[in-house]
């Protein structure tokens, strides 16, 4: 005869209740006694267990902990250690549950791919890697750990030929090697660079030649000062700056709203006025035009630039006369949108969030299957342990003495 486990937590939990003690979790309180409690034969007195439902078989974590730590990873500012700390066990046990659970495999390559970098530090070889997207959906594909171009040609060889064919766009920024990388494997695509990345370089060439100029004025000069510390107005698009309310401003002297402001910089130097209008010109074409009536516009402003001759727009210049066919590719629209890199952009976002929660995590691995776990919505956990570390190779020990 023995005393089945069933029997024994009825009556545990009895007491439990008479005497209003505080448990964590009931499911918890079953698994450790599903563990410790063993079922003795009082004939053969023999042991053996009982069928355990909330736990494997040699687990002594319970299957509902499992679950729950692997709802809690999918949290992208949380850490293993506060994981570990929310399901009371320790962070090497919420490490080995994810490598066990989680191993996301590379997804099929899409019609419109965005490919972008994001920073890694200094913890791995290369400090940047490489993020493939699918922007239609926003979901992330696949994550190589370099972005150098021979290393991205070898991986790219694991991947299924058969799918080169159906990738049309490719979005990319300003890297000639995603470029020739592009070109090289998917023969059939259109290749377009993000205008985001365009605004940029001309906001930050603008910058620069604000900043010259300001070198030119005293600092305690009314003109230093709009320039030093009412930059910002010049890098927006003026039909974004609200007509606030005018107010008192000390250094100048009176009262005047954020427009006046502008005037007074833009009156500052007429070099600084053109640039800024050529600047305006540019947002303008880049909201308001289409793929079929781009290029004349954009020869024009080529053109203009040019004419300006300031020497901060040299590299834009540049950037235009190289990247023009990318650059009026991305009037492109695809089901009513513009191709863009917009979703990497918010990607990247949420990947310095888990980069920073992950405080410099040394296994790349991991690390990806981390970064597509949290950020791809349908990415699930699979549904039996893989059994496998992502634990990486240590030093080898050194001689040391056993104590006697």
């Amino acid at each position: 005869m023995f005393i089945p486990v069933a029997e024994v937590l009825k009556q545990l939990l009895r007491i439990i209740k008479r005497k209003k003690l505080f448990i964590l979790s009931l499911i918890q309180t079953n698994a450790l006694l599903s563990i410790t409690a063993e079922d003795i034969c009082k004939d053969c007195h023999k042991s053996f267990q009982e069928d355990n439902p909330f736990t494997d078989s040699k687990s002594k974590v319970s299957n509902a902990t499992i679950m729950q730590v692997l709802k809690d990873l999918k949290r992208c500012n949380y850490t293993f250690t506060s994981v570990a700390e929310k399901n009371n066990i320790s962070a090497s046990t919420v490490i080995n549950i994810f490598d066990q659970f989680v191993d996301m495999q590379p997804g099929h390559l899409p019609a419109v791919l965005s490919i972008d970098e994001f920073y890694l530090g200094d913890t791995f070889d290369d400090k940047f890697a490489c993020v493939f997207i699918n922007w239609e959906t926003g979901r992330i594909i696949d994550i190589y750990p370099s972005r150098r171009k021979y290393k991205l040609y070898s991986y790219t060889q694991y991947m299924n030929k058969d799918e080169f064919s159906d990738v049309k766009y490719v979005s990319i920024d300003m890297n000639k090697t995603y470029k020739d990388y592009a070109l090289h494997f998917f023969k059939k695509c259109t290749i377009m660079v993000d205008s985001f990345h365009v605004v940029k370089n001309i906001n930050e060439a603008l910058n620069n030649f604000r900043i010259s100029i300001m070198a030119k004025y005293d600092t305690n000069s009314i003109e230093y000062y709009l320039l030093k510390h009412w930059y910002r107005l010049l890098l927006m698009h003026r039909g974004n700056i609200k007509d606030s309310k005018p107010r008192y401003n000390k250094k100048i002297g009176y009262t005047l709203n954020k427009s006046q402001i502008l005037d007074l910089i833009l009156a500052i130097d007429p070099a600084l006025k053109a640039a800024y209008e050529w600047k305006e010109d540019y947002l303008d074409f880049n909201e308001d035009y289409t793929y079929e009536t781009a290029p004349k516009r954009y020869d024009e402003l080529y053109r203009n630039l040019v004419l300006l001759n300031i020497n901060q727009f040299k590299n834009i210049i540049t950037l235009l006369k190289n990247w023009r066919t990318e650059i009026l590719n991305s009037f492109i629209m695809i089901n009513g949108r513009r191709i863009s890199n917009g979703p990497i952009e918010s990607i990247n976002g949420r990947i310095k969030m888990i980069l920073k929660a992950s405080l410099k995590c040394k296994n790349f691995q991991r690390l990806r299957n981390r970064i597509m776990y949290c950020i791809n919505k349908d990415s699930l956990p699979t549904m039996k342990s893989l059994k496998i570390s992502n634990k990486q190779p240590g030093k080898k020990r050194g001689k040391y003495k056993k104590s006697k």
